[in-house]
């Protein structure tokens, strides 16, 4: 059987699921006429709505997709016959990714919301990495979230079950886990009451871990800070002291302060003069005479791009040849890199539409 039939059958098995659904709502609802008055509703007929509501807009997609794979095939059986009789070549119609750049039948294709195209490999290794590495969650493309409802059919449904699992997982901000080490598994917040948690795991209580009282005891020896929002400890190894958590939280690195409202200063200064030597050298690399270092002038001109900077946006980008090192992922490229403009930031491609 062809992937092309056995996506039909699964088409035809989610519609069937939604009219199923869809017909045990509208039993509900006629079971509960003439018993509660017209004007009383209540939380349950609101939330029946709303799934409604959801359950007409996937219908909608799914026939969309049907009818899309429906002139797909069309398309493609009539090209040799029209071609054969007009003299022009199969109309098979393509879609270039703009990720890999390959060219992909229009039906395997779809648009994110920031306009660009993504082929259905792509966006199931996008997904898939953003369980794996939480600084891709949501998974998104040019700083635009993509969300899982509009591209469900385009992922495989092992893919679409294990992102919908983990999702409440990972959009939860101070996540508690279980202390067994043959455990570790995530405890949801109604499963915490005080300072005790249960595992759903296994049975018993969590108890208290010493070792957290010990990193926190850590932590404010050395100066680093932690997340208010997911409560993660914070070590600033380069840039400014505006910091923003993995979570999204943005901080103070100095003194905790939420936001931007503090009047800390924007830069350590032994962190500031270690950037713009970093930077000033990276551009005097192919200076032979100066054996690859930067001169003063130099470093204080990178300085001030820095404080100019220093809140960058990431969206000037050029690209460089050669052996490099992503300063996000810290991956190791063989043959460019893209570099920030603005900031003078090092990003792999996958880190520059994907993380930053």
């Amino acid at each position: 059987m062809s992937d092309a039939f056995a996506f039909m059958e699964d088409e035809d098995t989610v519609s069937l699921a939604i009219q199923l659904q869809m017909e045990d709502i509208s039993d509900t609802e006629s079971g509960n006429k003439g018993k509660i008055r017209e004007d009383d509703v209540c939380d349950a007929d609101v939330a029946r709505r709303i799934y409604m509501d959801e359950l007409k807009n996937l219908e909608s997609i799914v026939t969309d997709r049907r009818i899309s794979r429906s002139m797909a095939s069309a398309v493609i059986s009539d090209g040799p016959l029209s071609s054969k009789h007009s003299g022009r070549k199969s109309l098979e119609v393509h879609v270039r990714c703009d990720v890999c750049h390959e060219s992909n039948l229009f039906f395997d294709v779809t648009q994110v919301p920031c306009s660009h195209s993504y082929c259905t490999e792509c966006l199931g290794q996008l997904f898939n990495a953003s369980l794996v590495y939480e600084s891709l969650f949501p998974p998104r493309y040019c700083r635009k979230s993509i969300l899982i409802e509009p591209i469900r059919f385009f992922l495989d449904s092992e893919l679409n079950e294990k992102f919908v699992r983990r999702k409440t997982e990972l959009e939860t901000p101070n996540r508690t886990y279980c202390y067994q080490p043959s455990c570790s598994s995530w405890i949801g917040p109604k499963k915490i009451v005080g300072d005790l948690c249960t595992c759903q795991s296994h049975d018993g209580d969590c108890p208290q871990e010493p070792a957290i009282k010990e990193l926190h005891d850590l932590a404010k020896s050395n100066g680093w800070q932690e997340c208010h929002n997911c409560h993660r400890i914070v070590e600033l190894g380069m840039g400014c002291i505006h910091i923003i958590c993995r979570c999204g939280a943005e901080f103070c690195y100095q003194c905790g302060d939420r936001g931007k409202t503090c009047q800390c200063p924007q830069w350590e200064k032994a962190n500031l003069l270690d950037r713009a030597i970093n930077i000033a050298n990276r551009a005097n690399r192919g200076n032979v005479q100066a054996n690859g270092q930067a001169n003063a002038e130099q470093i204080e001109i990178a300085v001030g791009h820095l404080r100019e900077h220093h809140d960058c946006q990431y969206t000037v980008w050029r690209s460089v040849r050669g052996p490099h090192r992503c300063e996000e992922c810290r991956d190791h490229l063989a043959n460019f890199i893209y570099l920030c403009q603005e900031c003078g930031t090092q990003a792999c491609r996958r880190c520059r539409l994907n993380r930053m």
